[in-house]
This record gives structure tokens, sequence and C-alpha cells, in this order.
């Protein structure tokens, strides 16, 4: 068994809010009252949680169940009190954490990347798909005053930037290439960009300022 926190960010309400990856059960409550998630097999699920300052819990999420596979890498809350939440999944995983279902499947056997979009308190919104032949994977993640969702993070050899909405397919030249997205507020493909070469690219950090300039930074091999 095993827990790791990935993502920490703070609600326009100053709620503390943190996901991870765990396997096995999971206690989010650390008083008296238990808030068990359960995840069995060999595989790992994500867990989403909201504390007061004061470290009392709010309520707590699992994505993911028995054999099925998900990671999370990053969250950021919108000043409109929404989360978003990226990584990645393979075969298929229902993303509702309320009483519907929202089941994404993996175009192959590899990776493909999420965006997931919660309501305080963690009731599902939406979740959109990046995904491919190869190895897919969301790593970081800002969001504007607009709700416009950018999710950066690398990919191989082909990928659709807008599975679920409207297809726009790129090709890696190399290796991993790395990827920048933006979703709008329904979770709509707006626009996506690659950058690639020769060797392995990944886009490991994105933020926006104020005129809504986008940031992202990274590492790259060869040319």
């Amino acid at each position: 068994d095993y827990s790791r926190i990935q993502g920490l960010c703070i609600s326009p309400s100053n709620e503390i809010i943190i996901t991870g990856n765990f396997l096995g059960q999971l206690d989010m409550d650390s008083s008296a009252n238990q808030q068990l998630l359960n995840q069995q097999g060999d595989s790992s699920a994500i867990f989403v949680a909201a504390y007061t300052s004061t470290g009392q819990c709010l309520w707590s999420e699992q994505i993911g169940s028995l054999n099925t596979r998900c990671r999370v890498n990053d969250i950021v809350c919108s000043i409109n009190q929404y989360y978003y939440i990226t990584g990645s999944f393979q075969s298929s995983i229902d993303f509702d954490v309320g009483n519907g279902q929202s089941i994404l499947t993996s175009v192959s056997s590899n990776d493909d990347a999420f965006v997931l979009k919660l309501k305080s308190p963690g009731q599902f919104d939406w979740v959109r798909q990046l995904g491919g032949n190869g190895v897919d994977e969301g790593i970081s993640i800002s969001v504007n005053p607009n709700e416009y969702a950018m999710v950066a993070g690398s990919f191989s050899d082909v990928v659709d930037f807008g599975i679920n909405t409207t297809s726009d397919w790129h090709q890696s030249a190399g290796g991993l290439d790395g990827f920048l997205v933006t979703l709008n507020a329904n979770g709509t493909y707006h626009e996506g960009a690659q950058c690639s070469g020769l060797g392995d690219e990944v886009v490991k950090a994105v933020c926006h300022d104020n005129a809504h300039s986008i940031y992202t930074t990274g590492d790259f091999f060869q040319t």
C-alpha cells in the first residue's frame, strides 16, 4: 500500500485541495471521523480531498477502481472555485465521482492524458481525453479567469488533442514531443501546439499572466 500527494491548490474560499495517487486503503480524515477510500489490485487510483485551514476534511473523492490505472500530476483552482486536474490513464476509467458515469477508454494499450473538471464540493463537471497510439501524459495545468484550461505535457507517436470534441492530430518528430492544449470552460478543444525535435521534449510546467500570455518550461534532448 502507498499514497503520494502530487498537487495542491488553495481555493478562493481558502479551502486546501490536494490530489495524488494511492493503492490499498486510505483514510482522508485524520480525526475520529473516517473517510475511507479503497483501491485493490496492483494499479493505482487517484484521490482528491478538501480541507479547512485547520485541517478538517470537508470532502474526498476517488477516481479509479479495481484493476484500472490512472495517475494524477497536477491540480489548479479557478477564481470561480472549479478544480482542474490532469494526468494519465490506461484502459477504461469512470471519471464521474458522483452517481453518474463518464467513462473514457484509452485509444491503445498505452497511457492517454486526461483533463478533469470538478466543481465544489468535489462534484463532476466534465472530463476530456488527449490520446493516440503512443504514451500521452498531462503534466501541468493552469486556468485563466475565463475558465480556459491550459494543459501541458508530452506525447509520442500520434495523438489527437481534441478527441472528445474536434479532432486535431499531431505526429511526434521522434521520441517524446511536448504539447500545450487549451480547452474552453465547457471542455471544448480550443487550440493546441507541440514542440518537437529529434530527441525527447517534455513540457513540465505552464502558467499565464494577467494579459493572458502563456508561459511554459520543460526540457529537451538533441535538437
